[in-house]
């Protein structure tokens, strides 16, 4: 059974689902991602291909819903957030993941196959309903919540992954929002932490975001649709995963949970020495945000 109402972003289209029914309300500012494309069939982004998405989703994961999927090991996305975070505990670089979850809100986990259930399809969600079954699921796999109230507050667990006694934490947060890592990293500060800080969903990122980003040390940074990433974050990477949205790692915690999931990729992959970034136009987002 679908659950309450929940606030969220796909291809920059402002989404909500109220008790399972999608309602897209603006239409999307992206027009081609060639990631969706390849992977669900369209060719252009359109209020009917989100709600078409969405939908497939939720049927797969149980997004939203109080059969929500929490375990998964499939990880397909080469250079995808939550398979970097699985794979980097999996290999020991990282203790445990604070991530986003529908239902629950900002979610501290130690399982790889409950980080990749969290994080394998979710968009920017920005709001979320409690789903007592989801939580307590959750909580029944070892994971640990801010709150019942399916808060989002990102630096709120760090601190609380502290609490429970993990230094190595590996932390997604939202580009435009990118004040946070300063918040993060006096937390990191605070608590003798080693804190990785993942930056998603970063179409419309200012060159201000960019550079305090920077200067905050962001150890990965994913370029979606944003002109600005590619210019200015991408010069700076010491590592990038290529793909229609790509990765880039800036400092040395970052290459190595980058290189982790490239230990655990299981389809051949190329290693080349290179000036960054490389970014083939044929497969770039379509228009450039």
């Amino acid at each position: 059974m679908y659950i309450g109402k929940h606030k969220l972003q796909m291809v920059k289209a402002d989404v909500v689902v109220d008790n399972g029914s999608i309602s897209v309300l603006t239409d999307p500012r992206l027009e081609k991602c060639h990631m969706r494309s390849k992977g669900f069939g369209h060719d252009r982004e359109t209020k009917e291909t989100i709600r078409n998405v969405l939908s497939k989703h939720m049927e797969k994961l149980g997004l939203f819903s109080d059969a929500r999927v929490l375990e998964l090991s499939e990880r397909t996305i080469a250079a995808g957030a939550s398979e970097t975070l699985a794979d980097s505990i999996r290999e020991g670089m990282l203790d445990c993941a604070v991530t986003v979850c529908d239902g629950a809100g900002t979610v501290v986990s130690s399982k790889p196959g409950i980080v990749q259930a969290i994080g394998a399809v979710i968009p920017w969600l920005s709001e979320t309903t409690p789903i007592p079954e989801t939580q307590s699921e959750l909580k029944q796999h070892g994971s640990y919540l801010i709150d019942d109230k399916a808060t989002i507050d990102q630096v709120r667990g760090v601190e609380l992954a502290a609490m429970h006694g993990y230094k190595r934490i590996g932390v997604t947060m939202v580009g435009i929002k990118s004040s946070i890592l300063r918040e993060l990293r006096r937390v990191e500060k605070d608590k003798g932490l080693q804190l990785t800080a993942l930056v998603v969903h970063n179409s419309e990122m200012t060159e201000e975001d960019a550079r305090t980003l920077l200067n905050e040390n962001a150890d990965i940074v994913w370029g979606c649709a944003s002109e600005v990433v590619r210019a200015i974050i991408g010069p700076k990477a010491v590592l990038q995963m290529q793909g229609p949205v790509p990765m880039f790692a800036l400092t040395e915690r970052g290459k190595r949970c980058a290189l982790a999931r490239i230990a655990n990729y299981q389809d051949p992959i190329l290693v080349a020495r290179s000036d960054l970034p490389v970014l083939p136009p044929e497969i770039q987002p379509e228009p450039m945000l």
